[in-house]
């Protein structure tokens, strides 16, 4: 009877694990594949799926695992930001406040990862579900880069229930994938070559992710995203030494092809209407911002923050300081003016404070990736899946370098990957605790044994 009462238990658990797993599955897809409000509520079935497994997790959550402490910690820096940042703007009647809906979902997802992934499979079918995302996104872009309608249309279908009047697509211009915006495409198209690498390398059918590989790495050119695409490239090259996937005389043969046909595309391509927006890579490498008009951004932020250490500033503030500084660039677009650095945005927004959030969560986070990277050993056949995450995660936070996008406002790519990165370190922890158990009990078999 007790082992018939322990089956059913453990069956029930089963099921309630493959439920969460199947429901943050879809939400990882609905991150990348955007779908219309429903028409009635008028809500993206994202929210509604993520209200529904909130409710699940909360129904059960005596049997959820333990999320680790240091997760835990990370999780409410990032929440406690978005209403700290929540109420300093209400408090000082700054523009443009609202309620930080998009930070509680972050957080359901991060928690979601770490209860929903018990295992090495569902740490690898959650990276395959990263990589689907971005290739229907990327072949999305792509089919409107080639032939334009009826993919645009589709694609405007799509996104309906988001801002997208700053994403302009069209047959001939840049991609921007399912995204909205092109520089948001950035984050995503700049880690999917890295995503499709790792789940080559960890999957029984890599051919398909190898195809999938060359595909997006064509997209991440036609996005033409300078830091994407040297963020990508730094991550790729770096996996494959590591994993030993092409000798360097091959690495350097196979970058000069790259590069004499992004030279022979860049001189064939047709500029639509002269928009910027159909420029090649190379045409946004030779005129694009410079790396000093760059550091003017930066340091006009960082100077604009100390001038106002408690409050932070807002963009006029911040282009008044600017132009102080930098009188020679008056003529620059006003859609430019900002410090285009994600990890010096938290300061601008509420002052000195941001900073500090900013650096405690790096430094807690860089814990977990060289733990991660460290102990894949824990897992050989999974070895390459724990090596690469770390590395696919600090390519979209670097990307954030250039941008002003990124974790602390819930960048759907980062977020992601974040969360693959939790679930990994539980499973690894849970692998060596399970290690030195089963050591401890050799030793003593073999004390006994004497």
């Amino acid at each position: 009877m007790r082992y018939s009462s322990n089956t059913t238990q453990s069956n029930t658990s089963f099921t309630r694990h493959t439920l969460l797993h199947v429901c943050l599955l879809c939400i990882i897809l609905m991150e990348f594949v955007t779908f219309p409000k429903l028409p009635v509520i008028q809500v993206a079935p994202i929210n509604v799926a993520l209200l529904a497994t909130m409710f699940l997790m909360l129904l059960n959550i005596s049997t959820l695992p333990r999320i680790n402490g240091c997760l835990v910690s990370l999780i409410g820096l990032l929440m406690f930001y978005a209403l700290y940042d929540y109420a300093l703007g209400m408090l000082l009647n700054k523009p443009d406040v609202h309620f930080p809906a998009s930070s509680f979902r972050s957080v359901i997802e991060l928690a979601l990862f770490c209860v929903a992934c018990r295992t090495d499979k569902d740490v690898l079918r959650a990276m395959h579900f990263i990589g689907y995302g971005a290739l229907i996104s990327a072949i999305v872009g792509l089919l409107i880069y080639l032939y334009g309608e009826p993919w645009l249309g589709i694609r405007n279908w799509l996104l309906q229930s988001t801002n997208v009047s700053k994403g302009v697509a069209g047959k001939g211009l840049w991609i921007t994938g399912l995204s909205g915006e092109h520089f948001l495409f950035g984050y995503l198209i700049a880690t999917a070559p890295v995503v499709a690498l790792i789940n080559a390398q960890s999957s029984r059918i890599p051919a398909i992710w190898y195809g999938s590989f060359f595909m997006l790495v064509y997209a991440l050119y036609i996005n033409a995203e300078r830091g994407a695409v040297l963020c990508c490239l730094m991550a790729v090259v770096f996996l494959a030494v590591r994993w030993r996937l092409l000798s360097p005389f091959k690495i350097l043969a196979a970058a000069s092809l790259a590069l004499l046909a992004v030279v022979y595309k860049s001189s064939v391509q047709v500029v639509s209407s002269g928009s910027l927006h159909g420029t090649s890579l190379i045409h946004r490498f030779e005129s694009g911002s410079s790396l000093g008009e760059r550091m003017h951004w930066l340091m006009s932020g960082i100077n604009a923050v100390l001038d106002n250490p408690f409050s932070g500033v807002s963009k006029v503030e911040y282009a008044r300081v600017f132009y102080n500084r930098n009188m020679h660039l008056l003529d620059l677009p006003n859609d430019l003016i900002y410090v285009h650095n994600h990890y010096i945005t938290p300061g601008m927004n509420v002052g000195v404070v941001g900073w500090v959030m900013v650096i405690i969560f790096l430094l807690k986070l860089q814990y977990i990736l060289r733990y991660v990277y460290t102990y894949s050993w824990l897992n050989t056949e999974y070895k390459a899946l724990y090596q690469g995450i770390p590395v696919a995660l600090v390519t979209v936070m670097a990307v954030a370098l250039f941008h002003n996008t990124g974790l602390f406002n819930n960048e759907p790519t980062t977020i992601c990957l974040m969360g693959v990165l939790f679930a990994a370190y539980q499973v690894l922890a849970q692998h060596q605790a399970d290690a030195k158990i089963h050591a401890e009990q050799h030793l003593s078999q073999g004390s006994r044994d004497a």
